[in-house]
């Protein structure tokens, strides 16, 4: 009996595990069985959850009530007339006016989107361009400094910078929607892929592709060969300052061929609608005259948030430079100094210096603090396991099943317009026009922030005074709406000149105005609520 008990008991002993790690365990189970290449860091799945608690965060914020209704409609009149518009077609003021429609795929995608899930829908591709702009700045700085931390200093100062070009004001932050960020998100691939080092094959295709869909989706497409030009350019006089030799500089691959590959780009940008001319109105965009009375092209200074963010970040990069082991390259300072420079001048350039910016703020910063270590740890890689790969994807899980976009594929539910848009949004304006028993007749004039949505969600046909596109307006019909809006002397003979019937504005802003017009006894106020005011001349011209 004894031998009997005593026979398992050496067995259990000799077929005892070796003493291990739960982490050891872990591994056995999860990375084992992962390929090498789909493993992750912990650092890197932890910015990988940041990322997506970012994107649920973005994906949850209303709509604006500017730009973004504009370009649907905008979608929508080419939807419906399978072509592209050859002028203005929705402000009878503008009616002849030569229209370059650059955004016109955007705009196109934009409706199809709506059309298919609603507010979710818009608010997960704005989601998606800007967390997938933070996601490329965030990569290509784990590449090269393979540190969890500088890659999360990335997205700070990105987002420090920018944050204002995404979102408006920081406590409802409704998404400030337009083709733009697009356009965004490529011109950071495109920087990435050239700070990366010599071009490869693949390069030569896809970033000239990238730009020819660049130029069907945004006038802003020059950003991608600009940024490879002035990288290439500055490369090559590194060079030639180095080696006093041009040969050397023909020899180098990396600049001669990434500037090609600019070349290439500017090239395939022709294939759009409008030919070379895209190139022109794209170039001559900025001169026009009615532009400088819009808040998106006034110069930065450092009253507002925006301009002490660019005199902060600018400063400490003086510092890193003076502390960094690493050279500044001529082409890093000619980006940063001419992008700066720009988004002084118009603040709507803000959003292309922030990408470099922050790129370059994190590699230096990294140089600064790892200066004393030994080359050994500074190309240390990180350990990499398949229990990191699974807390990522399940982090990106989380944020897209609790974004109303989730929601919506899961559940085919969504909030209520209303709930998806910005408090400023004329939803009631709206309503009672559209509650009108005859059609509105003559001119309405508007609040210029609220044109698109009216063109959007209005009444058919609505005769409206002026919406976003300003750079179609012309300059006499701008500067009346200008006049009329500021209440002055004769706002009352210039709305009778026009043959204005309606009159819709946000009283919080226009309140002269509204004033004007409570004590005039032509018009009578049809409508207002906590935002809008809707007058009607008693007697319609």
């Amino acid at each position: 009996m004894a031998t009997t008990i005593a026979e398992p008991e050496m067995q259990l002993a000799s077929e005892a595990p070796t003493e291990a790690t739960s982490e050891e365990q872990v591994d056995m189970v999860l990375v084992e069985r992962l390929p090498e290449y789909l493993r992750m860091s912990r650092g890197a799945a932890l910015v990988t959850a940041l990322l997506s608690l970012f994107f649920w965060r973005l994906c949850s914020r209303p709509l604006f009530h500017t730009d973004l209704w504009g370009h649907l409609s905008y979608g929508r009149w080419i939807w419906q007339n399978g072509a592209l518009p050859a002028t203005e077609p929705f402000l009878p003021l503008a009616q002849g006016v030569s229209l370059v429609d650059t955004s016109w795929l955007a705009q196109l995608l934009g409706y199809a989107v709506y059309s298919v899930t609603g507010p979710a829908g818009l608010q997960c591709a704005m989601a998606i361009s800007v967390t997938g702009t933070l996601a490329l700045i965030a990569y290509a700085l784990y590449h090269r400094t393979h540190r969890a931390s500088m890659a999360a200093l990335g997205i700070g100062v990105c987002l420090w910078l920018a944050m204002q070009q995404f979102c408006v004001g920081w406590a409802e932050m409704p998404m400030l929607i337009r083709p733009q960020v697009l356009g965004v998100l490529i011109y950071t691939w495109i920087f990435c892929r050239a700070v990366s080092g010599a071009p490869t094959r693949q390069d030569w295709i896809l970033i000239p592709l990238a730009t020819c869909l660049w130029a069907n989706l945004h006038g802003s497409f020059v950003m991608g060969p600009l940024v490879l030009v002035t990288l290439s350019v500055g490369r090559a006089a590194d060079l030639l300052i180095r080696t006093g030799s041009w040969t050397a500089v023909w020899r180098d691959k990396r600049a001669v061929n990434w500037l090609l590959i600019a070349e290439l780009s500017a090239v395939a940008a022709l294939v759009n609608p409008y030919g070379a001319g895209l190139y022109a109105e794209v170039l001559t965009f900025a001169s026009n005259l009615n532009l400088a009375d819009l808040l998106d092209w006034e110069p930065i200074t450092l009253r507002d948030g925006q301009g002490r963010a660019i005199a902060t970040v600018a400063g400490l990069l003086v510092i890193l430079y003076r502390l960094s082991p690493r050279r500044v390259s001529l082409g890093e300072f000619l980006l940063l100094a001419g992008l700066g420079a720009w988004a002084l001048w118009a603040s709507r350039m803000l959003v292309w210096f922030a990408i470099p910016a922050a790129y370059y703020t994190a590699l230096h910063w990294n140089a600064v603090s790892r200066r004393r270590q030994p080359k050994s740890e500074y190309f240390e890689m990180p350990h990499r396991a398949g229990m990191w790969t699974v807390v990522a994807v399940g982090a990106c899980w989380i944020g897209f099943a609790l974004s109303p976009i989730g929601v919506f594929a899961m559940h085919r539910k969504q909030l209520p317009l209303k709930n998806s848009v910005s408090s400023d949004t004329p939803i009631g304006a709206v309503e009672y026009l559209l509650k009108q028993k005859t059609p509105l007749k003559g001119q309405v004039f508007n609040s210029y922030e609220w044109g698109d949505y009216l063109l959007w969600a209005g009444p058919k046909n609505l005769q409206l005074f002026v919406n976003s596109h300003v750079h179609v307006i012309p300059r006499e019909i701008w500067q009346s709406y200008l006049s009329i809006s500021r209440a002055s002397s004769s706002w009352d003979d210039q709305l009778d000149r026009y043959g204005v019937n309606y009159v819709v504005i946000d009283h919080r802003v226009l309140s002269g105005l509204m004033s004007q017009l409570k004590n005039d006894e032509r018009w009578r106020l049809g409508y207002q609520d906590g935002i809008a005011a809707v007058f009607i001349r008693k007697k319609l011209i």
